[in-house]
């Protein structure tokens, strides 16, 4: 009978941290390609396309700004020639996929480069979705 509760017990909370785990964004809304070229801290260019991507939610610094560079450098380092998914929140004024990033272990870009001070968050459009406004 002992077992049988420490069976009961363990089942629960598996199920629990299952339930309470974040989940990944869907990936079956995910478009998908390979990263051509990083254009700045927060826009990319993905192959067979001249499309621009530019990162949602991310305020990376302009070219004439302090940390500019390093925002590329870190962009270019995680994205360049390698396979992503991306989730479309919207299209800009200027034509671009304003888009969630993510890499094949999922890991999300735009919080990184948020998380990592390499970026801001670009809190007038998230609305604090990265707890950093």
């Amino acid at each position: 009978m002992q077992t049988h509760k420490h069976w009961i017990i363990a089942v629960i909370l598996i199920g629990l941290t299952a339930w309470l785990a974040p989940s990944p964004p869907d990936q079956e809304n995910r478009e998908r390609g390979v990263v051509k070229y990083v254009i700045d801290g927060d826009t990319l260019i993905l192959n067979g396309s001249d499309t621009k991507i530019r990162l949602w939610g991310v305020d990376a610094p302009e070219r004439e700004e302090e940390g500019y560079q390093e925002a590329k450098d870190e962009l270019r380092q995680l994205v360049q020639g390698k396979n992503i998914s991306y989730i479309v929140k919207d299209i800009d004024k200027y034509d671009r996929i304003v888009a969630r990033i993510f890499l094949e272990d999922n890991m999300e870009v735009n919080r990184h480069l948020i998380e990592g001070k390499f970026a801001l968050e670009y809190c007038r459009f998230t609305g604090g979705f990265y707890a950093h406004c």
